[in-house]
């Protein structure tokens, strides 16, 4: 649930922030701080996540509405409650991307672009690689990254991976000049969307 997401949020904040020396090159990592928006009525589920965050290493506090106003004076709020967590930000996903193939070039990954997984073939309990409309490929470990084609993938296999997808809107909005920066990557469970900076003048939002 939220706590595992939490986790690889925290774990994937150190190679961020650290991205050079691990991966190499640039993923466009820029601290925003982050904060997650919440009714007035859970704030005591936000006070538990809040701890239990600061229990993993996270700096996160809890804001009432004035809080909350105080250091995003932007943010249209009433009488809302949110966790704050000054160090989180957002990187660049076509640098993150680039950044990790290149890595992974470097060690001798080969990717074959537009190939999709017809079958995954197995002898003794065990695979043994896959077929694909671009060719076949022998592999004694198979990882499966489909993302929201993962339980196809794994169906392949006999394998149920519980995935359920839906679609929302998103789009991009300009931000006018007399808006405070940074401007914080946002979740507003109490409105139902989130948004985060896209460049210097533009919010990149999602609909839930």
């Amino acid at each position: 649930g939220l706590l595992a997401e939490a986790k690889l949020a925290w774990e994937s904040h150190g190679w961020f922030a650290d991205w050079d020396a691990r991966v190499g090159g640039d993923c466009g990592f820029t601290r925003t701080g982050f904060i997650w928006i919440e009714p007035a009525e859970r704030l005591e589920r936000v006070r538990a996540n809040s701890a239990s965050h600061r229990a993993m290493g996270v700096d996160s506090a809890v804001l009432h509405a004035d809080g909350i106003r105080a250091l995003f004076p932007a943010l249209d709020v009433t009488d809302e409650v949110a966790a704050y967590e000054p160090d989180s930000g957002y990187a660049d996903p076509f640098m993150t991307a680039a950044g990790f193939l290149s890595a992974a070039k470097q060690k001798g990954t080969r990717l074959v672009p537009g190939a999709r997984v017809s079958a995954i073939r197995t002898a003794g309990g065990r695979v043994e690689g896959v077929d694909t409309n671009r060719g076949s490929v022998d592999a004694p470990v198979i990882v499966n990254a489909a993302g929201a084609w993962a339980g196809r993938v794994a169906r392949l296999v006999d394998i149920e991976v519980p995935i359920t997808v839906w679609r929302h809107d998103t789009g991009y909005l300009g931000v006018p000049g007399s808006v405070a920066r940074p401007i914080p990557v946002v979740i507003d469970n109490a409105g139902s969307m989130y948004f985060r900076p896209e460049g210097a003048d533009m919010v990149l939002i999602g609909l839930e």
